[in-house]
């Protein structure tokens, strides 16, 4: 799912190399996932957990997310359309999980502040097969990005 404006924003940012029109953009985990509108949503609640920055290019500190890229795809009706995407070339990190409580996460969710607020771009972990799948997130572990397992593209 996609804020339309601000999710372009930051693939904008990236491919232009300039800075975002808003705060930082955040990633977050979700263990539950936000209904359409963005809202209903839950983070993961471990007791170390928190959102992290993903600093795209024009933005103070080190560039998380390689500059964007297009594809020109074909949609469900037939139409080829161009899709832009940007993976991260740094390794996102979140904090370890010390002292729990074991949580599973569901999904993604972009976020314009380091806490509260709704997310304008969310995404359910999927499997190969594109079915919806959740990662545990047991004590003593530290859930992490490799590099170019996180993307960010329009549709």
């Amino acid at each position: 799912m996609l804020n339309a404006t601000k999710g372009k924003n930051i693939i904008d940012a990236m491919a232009k190399g300039t800075s975002v029109s808003f705060a930082t953009p955040y990633v977050g985990l979700l263990k539950t996932m936000p209904g359409a509108n963005g809202t209903g949503g839950e983070e993961v609640d471990y007791a170390e957990y928190a959102r992290v920055a993903i600093n795209v290019n024009g933005i103070e500190g080190k560039t998380i997310m390689a500059a964007a890229a297009s594809e020109v795809i074909t949609d469900d009706d037939g139409e080829s359309k161009t899709q832009s995407f940007a993976q991260n070339q740094e390794i996102i990190y979140f904090p370890e999980n010390e002292s729990g409580p074991a949580t599973a996460a569901v999904g993604v969710g972009i976020f314009e502040g380091r806490t509260g607020g709704t997310p304008y771009l969310w995404q359910a972990f999927k499997d190969a097969e594109g079915n919806a799948k959740s990662v545990d997130i047991p004590i003593n572990s530290a859930p992490m990005f490799r590099i170019g397992k996180f993307m960010i593209k329009t549709k």
